[in-house]
């Protein structure tokens, strides 16, 4: 291979070399050069020295994942793997030059690989069989006419591009901590997108890299009846999911853009703050089953009017009219939206629709009854027609939040959401909101942690982005993998950088855990700034205060929560730490009295603290026994530290399938 030539090398393990002769035909079959070597055993000087060469001079490295390569310690590959990571120190980050594939159901969570493959997109190819996709993407990589930045990050066909939130639970309390993220499940709900692939790393899309950007503000009610205002958050999403499909164009997360409702900042300070060129404004009014709906496209720098459109349709035409919407923006913004530039969704029966949008605001609350409200809306769009999926997937996550919450019993509310997920699978199986609720079934309740990575993989390759990047992140970091999951975070950030969800998952899930204090710090006050009721915030912020000594501060923090939002479980770890322990003592006592029937896992977080590791033993195989939804985060939980060497919490780890 000349060291002009831009080639391919794959390693592997020797036990997966008919695997790796597979993707090596299929590549040579269609012209392209690949360095494949079938005789690992060889050695010798000469054969190092030209392995090295080889290494130094493709263009692309396929190292080949598998549970073979895993259970080899040492090999050969091994060497080729360091020796290809290294090569990348000295490459620009927008480079392609790994590419890792996975030939079995090897998690690239767990696997036995150096860090950096996990920055950059894995693809799986089982048994080495490989679609003319895989060959094509690998073609424009190596291609001198195609920048390796811009194959990376538009993989062909382009798939979406948008990451619209999901309710996360990182929650001690029962408010608003998750509601604010929970808006966003409208992004999954609305519409499914066919995106084919799924981009993790530090080279994911960025405002940087992409020629054209735009935020869609919440269509403004204008009936006047604030009960309608359901309708305007639903045009909004839909039009950004889809303009999302483009190639080359960014598009801000709602939750983001959702911060200029009210309109009171001019344009060019929207544009400013959320890093877009365009914003598209409109408003909708409905009268019966009849809607009026006004849309423009604006050039934030000029203030221009680039487009404008009246639509006066029938509510059962809602979709189109969101669909021509999308379409008009991509003509004025010259991005060809092809053939199937469309939403997925299909309005069968006006009502039935109704109630799943009215459902859908009502997760944007922070109270029980709104969420009750919002299934009693879902199970009555789904009487009326039965085969509404994207109602069947809404109802799933609404049920898996009331059993994070402790609204409901975790065994009642989880399997209440999985029946409905599987119900929405069994209807659309390309249903991406779908497979995000099971993923987080997996991950909060049954603890299967392969099937929610797998669940997640899936609701990214299908559209909801955002909801399986933030599911992969939280996976990652119950196994302790930081690094991937502040990148997964990241790669969300880049999208929807106003969301408080994605702020305080950085700041608790991955900082705080990790032992990166000012950090978790810094993330939690952001999330306060973005959202100052966000009522987790308030505790995870004071915890982060209280492990960096700064005691006073923390203890004003804590007061400051609400008692649902985990006061006492703070102020009784904060008081301890002052040498106040008698106010410990009570505040504990109050902790176990609000939240020990529906959150033990916190109450052994006390105990723990305090050094009562008999106590804190209890409790935690109490929040076990309950499923406490709150036990996925008991690797690197920072107040678990005094307890990390007991038996019976290493036991702990093991029960639940975590590495000791």
């Amino acid at each position: 291979m000349s060291s002009t030539s831009h080639a391919v090398f794959i390693s592997y393990a020797s036990q997966d070399a008919e695997a790796a002769g597979r993707i090596c035909e299929a590549l040579r079959a269609a012209g392209i050069e690949v360095w494949f070597d079938q005789s690992e055993l060889r050695g010798g000087d000469a054969w190092d020295r030209s392995i090295r060469q080889q290494i130094r001079e493709c263009q692309l490295f396929v190292p080949v994942v598998s549970a073979h390569s895993d259970a080899r310690k040492e090999g050969y590959f091994r060497r080729e793997w360091k020796l290809a990571v290294d090569r990348t120190h000295d490459m620009s980050e927008r480079v392609t030059f790994l590419l890792p594939v996975v030939i079995d159901d090897t998690s690239d969570v767990r696997a036995d690989v150096p860090d950096r493959f996990r920055e950059v997109q894995w693809t799986r190819l089982p048994n080495g069989e490989t679609p003319a996709a895989f060959v094509e993407r690998a073609r424009r990589l190596l291609s001198p006419d195609v920048s390796a930045a811009r194959a990376a990050t538009t993989p062909a066909p382009p798939g979406a591009m948008t990451m619209q939130k999901l309710g996360t639970s990182i929650r001690p309390g029962r408010s608003k901590s998750v509601w604010l993220a929970a808006s966003a499940v409208i992004a999954v709900a609305l519409a499914y997108l066919a995106a084919n692939t799924f981009w993790i790393s530090k080279r994911s899309v960025t405002p940087q890299q992409v020629s054209k950007s735009l935020a869609v503000l919440p269509f403004i009610n204008a009936s006047g009846n604030k009960e309608q205002d359901y309708l305007g958050d639903g045009i909004a999403t839909e039009v950004g999911a889809l303009l999302g499909k483009l190639p080359g164009v960014r598009v801000v997360g709602l939750r983001s853009s959702s911060h200029f409702q009210a309109r009171t900042d001019d344009l060019r300070t929207i544009g400013e703050k959320l890093g877009v060129s365009y914003v598209i404004d409109g408003s909708i009014q409905r009268s019966a089953d009849q809607i009026h709906v006004t849309a423009q496209l604006i050039e934030t720098r000029s203030g221009v009017q680039r487009w404008s459109d009246i639509y006066d349709r029938r509510l059962n035409d809602v979709i189109r009219v969101q669909d021509e919407i999308a379409s008009n923006v991509a003509r004025i913004l010259q991005v060809s939206a092809g053939d199937e530039f469309k939403s997925d969704m299909a309005v069968r029966n006006a009502a039935a629709y109704d109630l799943y949008l009215r459902g859908l605001h009502g997760l944007d609350s922070e109270t029980q009854a709104n969420c009750e409200e919002a299934v009693a809306h879902f199970q009555g769009a789904l009487q009326i027609d039965p085969e509404f999926a994207e109602a069947s997937a809404a109802l799933a996550m609404a049920y898996w939040i009331m059993g994070d919450q402790a609204w409901l019993p975790p065994r009642e509310a989880f399997e209440n959401a999985r029946q409905a997920a599987q119900n929405a699978i069994k209807l659309e199986p390309k249903l991406g909101s779908a497979h995000a609720a099971l993923s987080e079934i997996h991950l909060l309740y049954d603890w299967d942690w392969a099937a929610a990575e797998r669940e997640a993989n899936l609701a990214i390759s299908l559209g909801a982005r955002a909801e399986g990047l933030k599911a992969r992140a939280r996976v990652a970091a119950t196994f302790a993998k930081w690094d991937l999951a502040t990148q997964l975070l990241h790669s969300a950030l880049a999208t929807d950088p106003l969301d408080p969800m994605l702020h305080m998952n950085l700041g608790y899930v991955v900082a705080l855990r990790s032992g990166r204090y000012a950090e978790a710090a810094a993330e939690t006050k952001r999330t306060l700034e973005l959202s100052p009721d966000y009522g987790s915030a308030l505790y995870y912020h004071g915890v982060a205060l209280l492990l960096q000594n700064h005691l006073d501060d923390a203890l004003a923090t804590m007061q400051q929560a609400k008692v649902d939002d985990a006061q006492y479980e703070g102020l009784a770890i904060v008081f301890f730490a002052m040498g106040k322990k008698a106010e410990s003592d009570a505040a504990a006592e109050r902790a176990i009295a609000e939240d020990g029937q529906s959150w033990p896992y916190g109450i052994a977080t006390i105990l723990a603290f305090r050094h009562e590791t008999d106590k804190a033993m209890y409790w935690l195989e109490r929040a076990y026994a309950q499923r406490d939804p709150s036990m996925y985060t008991i690797k690197g939980e920072p107040l678990f530290r005094s307890v990390e060497n007991d038996s019976r919490y290493k036991a702990m780890l093991r029960k639940m399938n975590l590495p000791e």
